[in-house]
């Protein structure tokens, strides 16, 4: 029990950590489909000169409830400027596709205001490059497209725009 609370404890605790810096390859950009069937992939926003932060979560993860505000007022506050946010919605806890329709209710009751992709966690695994953890899982690009940061747990947009800050100098 003591372990589970300590690891448990160490990923509230964990703030966004720097990552080894690896550009998208070329055939790792997989075909994902927005909430109206549209084909998308994460590389249409990635390198446009501004941060993408690739948050992988599901309407019945509780941690993913927690964030989801911070993540509206995040785009809200940077989405015409230097950052936006695209997300993978998957179901929870099985990682597999989640249904359409529930995902479009937790997009309209919480006034989600960033994009909206479907997938499980072998998509997510192709998308991003690792194997899913958990969710929610945070995936920061840089301006220029390369992966800068990860986190599994929720993040604020302090944590975000903090780390932001930090390397965009």
């Amino acid at each position: 029990m003591r372990n589970f609370q300590c690891k448990s404890l160490f990923l509230l605790l964990l703030i966004l950590l720097p990552a080894s810096t690896v550009a998208m390859a070329a055939g790792d950009d997989p075909i994902l489909k927005n909430l109206q069937g549209d084909d998308q992939r994460l590389s249409d926003y990635l390198g446009k000169g501004r941060w993408v932060l690739f948050n992988i979560w599901g309407p019945k993860c509780p941690p993913c409830l927690e964030e989801v505000s911070e993540l509206v007022s995040f785009q809200d506050d940077h989405m015409d400027k230097d950052a936006m946010v695209v997300s993978l919605a998957l179901d929870f806890p099985s990682f597999q596709y989640a249904k359409v329709d529930e995902v479009a209710t937790f997009v309209d009751e919480y006034f989600v205001n960033f994009p909206v992709l479907l997938g499980d966690a072998n998509l997510a695994e192709q998308v991003t490059g690792e194997r899913l953890l958990g969710t929610p899982s945070t995936y920061l690009y840089s301006p220029s497209g390369e992966l800068t940061a990860i986190r599994v747990g929720t993040v604020t947009q302090e944590m975000i725009e903090n780390f932001i800050a930090k390397y965009s100098k």
